[in-house]
């Protein structure tokens, strides 16, 4: 190997074994020195790091030039740094509950109204029991996961607005949550205590064989 070999001797072999690829490369370089072995691994690096993409950024960019992104991009690259790069901030609760509208709900002061103001209210306590770890294993990725499909919130937001739906018992079934990934409405079930709400939320997202399925 060219930057293990011990002796200026060793390094020239090691180049001499790997000219065709290092010439392909336009890496090729007579050693004078050991120390000479940067300015070769430089180009290296280069040519793996910038050259084998270099098509394809151009590429990338005359595409975006088309629709005058690139100038937008370049212009203000910190307004684009998270549609572009990866986003190590960990989803919080309260995350979630600003993604989430509650959809058209029932009549004002209604028995219905109520029960679905108490289920809002008791999922937010429990988003902040999953952030917490209360939950465990449940996390809110978990969460988001079962009702939309996807594992962190685009940087570019989500197709429609994600919404709210609530689960009464004289509609039916209503014990466990259930959601459409493709509306992406996730339904609460409504008339339960919170430590009813909070078990059945953990055990019907811990049991979904797949997002949206309880």
């Amino acid at each position: 190997m060219i930057n293990s070999a011990d002796t200026l001797d060793d390094a020239r072999e090691a180049v001499s074994e790997t000219a065709e690829e290092l010439a392909l490369m336009g890496a090729l370089r007579h050693l004078r020195s050991l120390e000479h072995r940067k300015e070769l691994m430089e180009a290296v690096l280069q040519f793996y790091c910038e050259g084998r993409i270099n098509a394809a950024l151009t590429q990338f960019k005359d595409g975006l030039t088309t629709l005058g992104v690139l100038q937008m991009v370049t212009s203000h690259p910190q307004a684009f740094e998270k549609v572009f790069l990866y986003d190590p901030t960990p989803l919080k609760a309260s995350d979630i509950v600003e993604l989430f509208h509650a959809r058209c709900r029932s009549l004002p002061a209604s028995n219905r109204r109520r029960l679905e103001a108490s289920t809002i209210a008791f999922w937010k306590d429990w988003l902040l029991e999953v952030e917490g770890g209360v939950a465990h294993p449940i996390t809110l990725e978990h969460v988001l996961i079962f009702a939309t499909g996807f594992r962190r919130i685009p940087a570019v937001g989500f197709p429609m607005q994600p919404e709210l739906a609530f689960l009464h018992p004289d509609d039916g079934l209503a014990r466990f949550p259930k959601a459409n990934t493709c509306s992406l409405v996730l339904h609460l079930p409504v008339g339960q205590t919170y430590t009813e709400f909070k078990n059945n939320m953990e055990l019907g997202l811990g049991c979904a064989s797949q997002f949206g399925e309880a």
